[in-house]
């Protein structure tokens, strides 16, 4: 896939920036999974990736509800799509490997979509509250 971090994703808060780069490591993991035409370990991997995902969204959501980032609620919002997003895909990786590259194409637009949506929108207010560890 080809997926790379850039720290222009960077949310500034070392903790999140880790699951994002982890969250990239897993999609190259089931990109190449499919592509070996092993669609038991790419569903494995995808259950991890949501797994990831998860947990990530509460942990974020705790910590813009600490610093009282005021749009929390639209960025859950967006993190709870793509959560739904990531599991359809999981649960079609699961049912027909044999669409990996299709699947693989629409997880990476996901993860995208989700830190442009989400995740960025916060960035300038981590720093300004001096919340920033990056």
């Amino acid at each position: 896939m080809g997926m790379c971090w850039l720290q222009s994703m960077s949310v500034g808060v070392a903790e999140f920036d880790d699951d994002h780069q982890r969250v990239i490591l897993l999609l190259d993991e089931v990109a190449a999974a499919l592509a070996r035409g092993d669609g038991g370990q790419a569903a494995s991997l995808m259950a991890g990736l949501l797994a990831l995902a998860e947990d990530h969204v509460a942990r974020e959501e705790a910590f813009l509800r600490r610093i009282r980032f005021p749009n929390t609620d639209t960025v859950v919002a967006a993190q709870r799509d793509s959560l739904s997003r990531l599991a359809a895909l999981g649960r079609q990786v699961a049912a027909a490997p044999e669409a990996g590259r299709a699947v693989v194409t629409a997880m990476s637009e996901a993860f995208i979509s989700y830190l442009l949506r989400a995740d960025i929108n916060y960035k300038s207010h981590v720093e300004a509250c001096g919340a920033a560890d990056r």
